[in-house]
């Protein structure tokens, strides 16, 4: 379940890069590759806390039920398609909890310093 709301959370960060105008493929730390934006990984690292407790939030209020998961042939568990849309229903909370376009902006301002402490930038 952590696994799925990074990729949720990588969601509203992307969409915050795009608001506040930059592109989320041109990362500093997360090296470019193919449909992976660079910038959106960077930018979540320092709110991972945030998804963390969402999700620990999530775990404590509720108690699971069997059918909320899906075990395939090959032994792999799975989060069944109603969780997934449980977890998306709350990632608008993700997005209030670590205001994103604040933090990316945040992350850009020290990214950018890293970038002129790197190119020897005063």
């Amino acid at each position: 379940m952590l696994n799925l709301c990074y990729a949720l959370a990588a969601v509203e960060v992307r969409l915050a890069c795009l608001a506040v105008g930059v592109d989320p493929a041109l990362g500093f730390v997360h090296a470019d590759m193919a449909r992976r934006d660079g910038l959106v990984f960077d930018v979540l690292e320092p709110v991972r806390v945030v998804v963390d407790q969402l999700l620990l939030d999530m775990v404590a209020e509720r108690t699971f039920e069997r059918a909320g998961f899906v075990e395939r042939t090959n032994g792999s568990i799975r989060i069944a398609p109603r969780l997934v849309q449980e977890c998306a229903a709350a990632m608008p909370l993700f997005a209030r909890r670590s205001n994103s376009v604040h933090t990316v902006g945040v992350c850009l301002l020290c990214a950018l310093r890293v970038a002129c402490c790197v190119r020897g930038d005063s």
